[in-house]
Order: structure tokens, then C-alpha cells, then sequence
């Protein structure tokens, strides 16, 4: 990823040239799926455009016939992977639904989990993203909030989710190179922030490491609830 360019030359908001030449037998769709594997395999790291072209054994320049940059390939693959997030119906609950589509992101973050480097460093502007966020606001406006509070409430959870989901991801990735687990970790870390802090601030030795002993599912839910719950609060049906 790359931060020189213009911050809005998104491959979804950019108008860009038609080029007519293509690879024959080669379409953008194949470029896509075969970066989101090795994404997935490999990380975020192991993606180039000279190792993808290897990968469909054709020329390096034959990609950049269906896809100008490196980084439009991650814009691309970010929002492929938004296309397997399943929407609720629209006739159900609507905090239901906000919980669901939260589920839904945090399974695709879970199972693409290069996404977490890209979520807030890229636009994800991309059919697929737009289609889940249309839901998404689509399920605060039916809400009991009032019509000028939804976009604040909007960000407010989406602050919350991709919060929750990608520092949950980097820290499991990170505990995962060490070789270890997130129980054997926050274990350590408590004993050890205990030794060093327990007289100087024993509210915080007090507490730390009960939310790390708890499990993930059930603080995403806890901290999703509350959320919701805040939001219904103000404005009760």
C-alpha cells in the first residue's frame, strides 16, 4: 500500500482511461480470486504483481491490462471478500440486523486475515462494501433514532466493530507468531504488569486481565449490546 498518491485515487471513484487490449484468456475476475488466495495464504507481504503473474503464469504487464496498480488489486480483493457477507432480511429486528452484519464482517475479517491491514488505510468504496453498508444504515433508520442522528450513530458503531474485530486479529496474529495463546499470553502479562505496577496502581492490577479471560465472542457481543442498547436508550419506541 502506498501513501504518496492522491488520497482519493480509489479504483471505484477515479475515472481512469478504457485500455481495449487485454490478455487473452485472462480477466479481471481471475486476477482477483487469485490474489485473495494468496492473501490468504500468505499475507499481505507476499502479494506482488511480478509473484500473481508466476501464479497465472502469464507476463507481469498482461495484469496491469485489467488492473492499474498494486493498490487497486487491494481495493479489488477488499471488496471480493465483502461479497461473501451474507445481509439479513430487511423485515427483521433492526438492532438483529446491525448485530448480524457485525457478525458477518468479523467472519470475513476471521477468514481473510490480511483484511485487518487494510480496513482504515484503504478506501473500501467498492460495490460489494457498499452493499452491506447500505443495510447497515438501513437498519439504524429503522431505528428509533431520529434522522439526524444516524449518520454520528453510524460511525460510532463502525468505530466499534472494525475496532474490536481488526485489534482482535492483529494481537491473535502476533500471539500466533510466537507460538503461544491468547489465554497463555493474557496470563503473562497480568503476573508480569502485577510485579511491576501491582503497589502503584492497584485499581488497574485489580482488573487486568479479566476481559482478556473472557471469551472473545462473548466481549463482542457484551460491547455490541451496549452499543445498541446506548443508541435505544435515548429514544425508546
Amino acid at each position: 500500500m502506498t501513501d504518496d498518491g492522491p488520497l482519493l485515487d480509489s479504483i471505484w471513484l477515479t475515472e481512469r482511461r478504457a485500455t481495449t487490449a487485454r490478455q487473452p484468456g485472462l480477466t479481471r475476475e481471475q486476477i482477483v480470486r487469485a490474489a485473495v488466495e494468496r492473501l490468504d495464504a500468505d499475507g499481505l507481504p507476499a502479494l506482488s504483481m511480478r509473484k500473481l503473474a508466476a501464479q497465472l503464469d502469464v507476463a507481469p504487464m498482461s495484469l496491469y491490462w485489467h488492473v492499474p496498480t498494486k493498490d487497486a488489486l487491494l481495493e479489488l480483493a477488499l471488496d471480493a471478500v465483502s461479497g461473501e457477507i451474507r445481509l439479513p432480511p430487511e423485515d427483521d429486528d433492526w438492532a438483529d440486523r446491525l448485530r448480524a452484519i457485525a457478525g458477518g464482517l468479523r467472519e470475513t475479517v476471521r477468514a481473510h486475515p490480511w483484511t485487518a491491514s487494510v480496513y482504515g488505510v484503504m478506501l473500501n468504496a467498492g460495490p460489494e462494501a457498499m452493499r452491506v453498508y447500505d443495510a447497515f444504515v438501513g437498519a439504524l433508520e429503522d431505528s428509533p433514532l431520529p434522522r439526524e442522528e444516524i449518520a454520528p450513530a453510524a460511525n460510532v458503531l463502525n468505530n466499534f466493530i472494525y475496532g474490536f474485530i481488526v485489534n482482535e486479529m492483529k494481537w491473535s496474529q502476533r500471539v500466533a507468531a510466537h507460538g503461544s495463546t491468547p489465554e497463555q499470553v493474557g496470563t503473562e502479562v497480568a503476573e508480569k504488569f502485577t510485579a511491576a505496577y501491582g503497589d502503584r496502581f492497584p485499581r488497574i492490577t485489580r482488573y487486568l486481565g479479566l476481559a482478556d479471560a473472557q471469551d472473545p465472542d462473548e466481549l463482542f457481543e457484551y460491547g455490541l449490546a451496549r452499543v445498541l442498547r446506548g443508541l435505544a436508550a435515548e429514544h425508546p419506541s
